[in-house]
């Protein structure tokens, strides 16, 4: 089989980042189908000495999003246009150290793992090379991320590349799904784990007490503190209430004080676990009577089919990709996959649902949604629609 060499730009080394799980995932596959990756990350941290451990071919630029700098204090107000200018350059400065590295690897297609780096479709262009922007956020809306100069300039930078956006609704926030740009934009969903054959068996309260599930970087995208508002009226409502486990790491020390407070404030300090960042997220899904996306524009919701995947209940804000894959279950098995809510009471009262659900109740749900995400986001089928994707593109 002849070898398609590909670059991967990467954001980000974090190996608990959802992006990098995703793209790691995909690649695996890829590469039993004849896809010889390059990976270029913006550091030698993380996942760089696992990736040469296995043999992998890694390519270390240093290079940041290209967008503004974030801003949340007076000293970062004042510092904007110099940290501007400095990522303007940086980002420039990769972009050519990056057309030299694509040329000696005989790279043939360049794949941008986020549409907050630049890149890769600027070296991709110099070298008339094909190039794929693999959307995978609301950067605007999620995490208040602003394209470098203005957002209606990058967009179209992206209608320029072949882009895959991870959801119909990521596609029409960027406005790639008008006629103009269909043909060289697709909808492919992650492909969070490999295809199953077996639901995991039902082991929630059953090996010990069981719990609530948040996963996710405490930070303000992810909307913890929207959980906790209908938490506390779930806990102060019932008689008794199960703990809440938060299983992210901690990015923003304001954030943070804010969730302590909320905590201190409502009483909730021995109803909540901070347990910081963990890998063994899929073992404490396995064993959650149901995880909770809180999040107001979750990208795809990643961690939202993971636990699917382990025979964990979802309850999830009705918005976004969130939203999106609940339609999609609903839509395959004709009822609901999970809870949806859109207000803290709302949340409560799924809470309370949930945690006086019947046994037998439980486990259908539990094999409604187990069903559709070894259908629709299985690892095998997402390589296999991105890797034909390549070849639409390449021929």
């Amino acid at each position: 089989m002849k070898k398609l060499r590909v670059a991967y730009i990467l954001n980000t080394t974090k190996p608990h980042n959802g992006a990098t799980k995703a793209i790691l995932r995909l690649t695996a596959h890829l590469k039993t189908m004849g896809v010889s990756p390059l990976y270029v990350l913006p550091d030698d941290q993380g996942i760089c000495n696992e990736l040469r451990e296995q043999g992998d071919d890694v390519v270390v630029i240093n290079y940041r999003p290209y967008i503004y700098p974030p801003l949340f204090t007076f000293k970062d107000y004042l510092l904007a246009p110099l940290r501007t200018l400095g990522r303007i350059y940086l980002c420039w400065k990769a972009s050519r150290q990056l057309v030299p590295v694509l040329v000696r690897e005989h790279v043939q297609l360049v794949h941008t793992n986020s549409s907050i780096i630049n890149i890769g479709y600027r070296a991709a262009l110099r070298l008339k090379l094909p190039h794929v922007f693999h959307i995978r956020e609301y950067a605007d809306l999620d995490f208040r991320m602003y394209y470098i100069p203005t957002p209606s300039l990058y967009h179209r930078w992206l209608r320029r590349s072949h882009t895959i956006c991870i959801t119909r609704g990521i596609q029409h926030h960027h406005d790639l799904d008008v006629p103009t740009a269909m043909a060289h934009s697709q909808v492919i969903y992650d492909g969070v784990l490999p295809h199953s054959e077996s639901l995991p068996p039902l082991t929630d309260g059953s090996n010990g007490a069981p719990y609530f599930l948040f996963a996710g970087r405490v930070e303000p995208a992810k909307c913890l503190d929207y959980l906790l508002e209908g938490y506390a009226q779930y806990v102060h409502s019932s008689s008794l209430p199960l703990p809440l486990l938060v299983a992210g790491a901690h990015n923003v020390p304001s954030y943070l004080e804010r969730i302590k407070s909320f905590l201190r404030t409502h009483q909730l300090e021995s109803h909540v676990q901070l347990l910081g960042e963990r890998p063994d997220i899929l073992k404490l899904m396995e064993h959650a009577r149901a995880t909770i996306i809180p999040s107001a524009f979750e990208g795809f919701g990643f961690c939202m089919a993971e636990a699917m995947f382990q025979g964990c209940l979802v309850i999830g804000r009705n918005t976004a990709g969130t939203r999106e894959q609940f339609d999609n279950g609903f839509q395959l098995q004709g009822q609901e996959i999970g809870f949806r809510f859109e207000t803290p009471e709302q949340l409560a009262h799924c809470l309370s649902q949930v945690t006086s659900m019947p046994k037998e109740q439980y486990a259908t749900l539990r094999e409604r949604a187990f069903a559709t995400v070894n259908q629709l986001y299985t690892s095998q089928a997402s390589a296999k629609n991105v890797y034909d994707f390549y070849q639409k593109i390449l021929t």
